[in-house]
């Protein structure tokens, strides 16, 4: 994270990666947080899958392969029997994902040993039974519920109004809100202190004049080209009626 007027590249050498993030996670409309601990400990497991798995580079036709797939779970990827590609060979969706799970399970397992419980196993658990049944997934929880008349529109004001009203009923302790004060303050003066920079002198050579035989206006162009085309043998214009021959 970088400090207020820091290059992202100091902020790296300084002080390192300090957070990762995810990309391409859908939120639940269903969670006040559009996550929740279960998803945060299997994203635990799957990050650390990442890191330690062995990742070689990828040429030409699996990147295309890979794009393709990526469309192809997004456009279609609670259709039955969905088949992807894998370095040239069909794969079913739902035997690809019963492959990652098997090889994130001892992640999980791992990070369950370290801090205690079966949390990131229940997690993975959670996983593989929307991997078996589609209806579980939260797209498909949408589908169901505009499919009985509720409009797109109805069904995300009114899961919105219930979110709201959550938040709400979990007011802020003493001190939170105090931090979140002070914080408030220091940006604020923080602001009122502020003054731009100072701009920097440019050394480049100063603009050059024109000369004065330069003609100043396009009148003044053509009037010279003109002049210079005085006394020349010039051959006289055709007759609009030649272009027609």
């Amino acid at each position: 994270m970088t400090h207020s007027g820091e290059r992202p590249i100091q902020a790296l050498v300084a002080r390192g990666v300090q957070y990762v993030e995810v990309r391409c996670l859908d939120i639940n409309p269903f969670l006040p947080l559009g996550i929740d601990l279960a998803e945060a400990r299997f994203l635990d497991a799957f990050l650390l899958f990442c890191a330690l798995h062995s990742s070689p580079l990828l040429d030409s036709d699996e990147c295309h392969a890979c794009t393709d797939n990526f469309l192809a779970v997004v456009k279609e990827g609670r259709r039955p029997g969905l088949q992807l590609q894998r370095q040239g060979q069909a794969v079913g969706l739902q035997a690809w994902a019963e492959e990652l799970l098997d090889s994130i399970r001892p992640l999980a397992e791992l990070l369950d040993r370290s801090l205690g419980g079966d949390a990131h196993l229940q997690a993975l658990q959670a996983q593989r039974a929307k991997v078996a049944d589609a209806a579980l997934t939260p797209s498909a929880q949408v589908l169901a519920q505009l499919q009985q008349g509720e409009s797109f529109t109805q069904f995300a004001l009114r899961h919105s109004k219930l979110h709201a009203e959550h938040f709400r009923s979990l007011p802020l302790s003493a001190e939170r809100q105090a931090a979140f004060e002070a914080a408030a303050a220091k940006c604020c003066a923080t602001r009122r202190n502020w003054r731009p920079r100072k701009k920097v002198t440019s050394t480049a050579s100063p603009r050059r004049t024109r000369p004065a035989s330069w003609p100043r206006r396009s009148s003044e162009l053509h009037h010279k080209y003109n002049q210079r085309g005085k006394g020349r043998d010039r051959r006289p214009a055709a007759p609009r009626s030649a272009w027609l021959a």
